[in-house]
């Protein structure tokens, strides 16, 4: 009998397969993108990912040109979480029979409507080549390499007495997924019963949707945090936050507490830090109930030393 697992149960199996660090490599498994040593103080950082036609997107609320585009930001954001910079792009595309001409020219434009990303952020990304094959349904992925000088925004930094921050806002993106597949989804065989979560954010269901069809990642903030020094971890907030926040707890051997701001001690050193990342548009964490926690895709997770 085989058992059930999940992505981290399938990342720990790797990493512990494949522990060990060749020459050169600073950061390997486990974190937003690798970390390669290329020449002091700048390393580069690698990352990849994948968007599956039934796993990760349907097309019945997803045009193929925002397939394109999210499966390039999502990478994008990945090398900005550790502080970086993206600067070239490979892709892999798989293509299904029945396929068009104009299909892929609708993914090309959504991938050409990310790259403009990086240049309103300071940075410049080129794609620069790839590979295409014969599958049975849509699958499209990037392999993206930035760099970063001085020390990667890392996982694993967090340390006793830190504050927890995120960028973006909590729970769009996962709202909008539930709007679209109302929308779309088949007629149910009984009334159905709208979520409180839907019911509330009715008046804004054409921002929800688009924060899961086209996040826009913070692509000028990564750089800022690592330049400033004030973020001892961070990590990409595309997943819900108590899964991240369990991911960056681990990496760092630290328990991290989700709790209210408010009565937490003030001093000068504290407030300063806090008018800082407030901003550059992060927030505090407040308490929150589990499982409800799709992120406006590009967002990051940082702790934070506050000096008292």
């Amino acid at each position: 009998m085989t058992s059930r697992f999940g992505e981290a149960e399938i990342i720990r199996q790797v990493a512990q397969r494949f522990a060990g660090l060749s020459h050169g490599v600073q950061v390997g498994i486990g974190d937003d993108a690798a970390v390669l040593d290329i020449e002091e103080p700048i390393s580069q950082l690698l990352t990849t990912d994948t968007l599956i036609e039934g796993v990760h997107f349907d097309l019945r609320y997803m045009s193929l040109a925002d397939v394109g585009y999210k499966a390039l930001a999502v990478n994008l954001s990945d090398i900005n979480a550790m502080g970086g910079e993206s600067s070239v792009a490979l892709g892999t595309l798989g293509v299904p029979r029945g396929a068009t001409v104009e299909d892929i020219d609708a993914l090309l434009d959504g991938i050409a409507d990310a790259l403009p990303l990086c240049r309103d952020a300071g940075q410049q990304c080129s794609l620069i080549g790839g590979d295409t094959v014969a599958a049975p349904q849509w699958i499209i992925g990037f392999t993206v390499v930035g760099q970063v000088t001085g020390q990667p925004l890392l996982r694993s930094g967090a340390r006793v007495g830190d504050e927890v921050w995120h960028s973006g806002e909590l729970g769009l993106s996962g709202v909008g997924l539930q709007v679209l597949q109302q929308t779309v989804g088949p007629a149910p065989a009984r009334p159905a019963v709208e979520t409180a979560t839907v019911v509330m954010c009715r008046p804004y269901a054409a921002t929800t949707a688009q924060a899961h069809v086209r996040p826009t990642p913070p692509l000028a903030l990564g750089p800022w945090l690592q330049r400033s020094g004030l973020a001892t971890a961070a990590q990409d907030l595309s997943d819900s936050l108590s899964q991240v926040a369990l991911q960056l707890a681990r990496a760092s051997g630290m328990a991290i507490e989700l709790d209210s701001p408010r009565g937490r001690p003030k001093g000068d050193k504290r407030q300063r830090t806090r008018a800082k990342l407030v901003e550059a548009g992060f927030q505090t964490c407040g308490r929150q109930a589990e499982g409800d926690f799709a992120a406006i895709g590009g967002g990051h997770l940082v702790s934070v030393e506050i000096e008292i």
